[in-house]
């Protein structure tokens, strides 16, 4: 048998014959098949075979609706060893069209991010041992909590100023990010939102792609969906809020996570415009690598001008918080001076 030949594949270890097609992807092969019903056909690199466990695991325990279910082989088997090496996987297929084809709207991304949280909730009951965490915590070049690596590669944006930008984001995630985000507790999540990932089939939404899985804080996750969302928004921060609101709703957020989350949407953004430079060096003709560098730069470029303390506050809002953190501090000070207009002017005076 040719290990390579989805047909062969199917019928020698699914006992499936069907209608087969290509679909993109970054690092594995993945192939839609339709029989009397849908599936993917993913075929994966030698190596990964702990790695692809740990996947499989996570889709099993999810049983989520709008997320693919792993199908068995005709030997009980999820995950396929093929004489090449490579690991064979079928999927229940997920209907829908990519969120960034779709016309979308604030209740949407609500949903949306309860979906997010939700997801990320059920990951977190799978448990970190020394082998999950050796699999996981690997070299990964869309793992946030290693963006402090990708500032050696910044030379690579042929743009100035993109490249000035980015390296501050990166600059600032190194020194001031990341001493307040190992403070948080970590999981399991799916770390991988992107508006191709997300599928809208009317007010449903699925989740695909659990491949890019970490263990990180909880708000690492909402923020690399956060990231996507901002793209091509003349107001990136309140499109975001109902998908803040909704995360919150399923998962309470902390004020420490949201201090740090206008940080991480950031991050998210520079790292995949220096992850494409990078993969555009080593496969020029890859045009998948490519598919959102076009308005990645710009919705970085707007962030970069937009006020950090302002965001903050809305998204402290949006989860019900005070606005403003020292709000309390503020009005029993005021409270505790004899005359306010010394300290405030009017009107805010009395």
């Amino acid at each position: 048998m040719n290990d390579l030949n989805p047909e062969a594949i199917l019928k020698d270890h699914f006992g499936l014959i069907g209608e087969i097609s290509q679909l993109p992807g970054e690092r594995d092969l993945n192939f839609k098949v339709v029989t009397d019903q849908v599936y993917v056909l993913k075929l994966y690199e030698a190596g990964n075979r702990d790695w692809l466990e740990l996947q499989d695991f996570a889709l099993r325990i999810l049983e989520i609706a709008g997320i693919p279910t792993p199908i068995q082989s005709t030997q009980g088997h999820f995950l396929v060893d093929l004489p090449n090496g490579r690991t064979a996987r079928l999927l229940q297929w997920v209907d829908g069209e990519p969120w960034a084809k779709s016309e979308t709207d604030s209740n949407l991304l609500q949903t949306l991010g309860a979906k997010i949280a939700l997801v990320d909730k059920k990951l977190s009951t799978i448990a970190i041992n020394e082998k999950n965490a050796q699999v996981l915590n690997r070299q990964f070049i869309w793992n946030l909590l290693q963006a402090g690596s990708l500032i050696a590669e910044t030379n690579l944006i042929k743009d100035l100023v993109l490249q000035a930008a980015v390296s501050k984001v990166l600059q600032n995630f190194k020194e001031n990010v990341i001493p307040k985000l190992s403070a948080l507790p970590t999981q399991v999540i799916h770390n991988d939102g992107n508006d191709y990932n997300i599928l809208v089939d009317g007010d449903r939404l699925g989740l695909i792609d659990f491949g890019d899985i970490v263990i990180a804080p909880k708000i690492v996750g909402l923020a690399v969906c956060a990231a996507y969302m901002v793209l091509e928004k003349d107001e990136p921060i309140k499109e975001i809020l109902p998908l803040i609101r909704g995360y919150h709703m399923v998962v309470p957020l902390t004020p420490a996570e949201l201090e740090i989350l206008f940080d991480l949407i950031q991050v998210r953004l520079a790292m995949s415009v220096v992850n494409a430079a990078i993969q555009s060096k080593s496969a020029p003709a890859n045009q998948y690598l490519l598919i959102s560098q076009g308005v990645v730069p710009d919705a970085l470029i707007k962030l970069a001008k937009t006020d950090r303390n302002h965001s903050h506050f809305r998204f402290r809002d949006a989860c019900g918080y005070e606005g403003n953190p020292n709000s309390r501090a503020i009005r029993q000070y005021l409270e505790s001076v004899a005359k306010p207009s010394d300290v405030v002017c009017k009107p805010f005076a009395t």
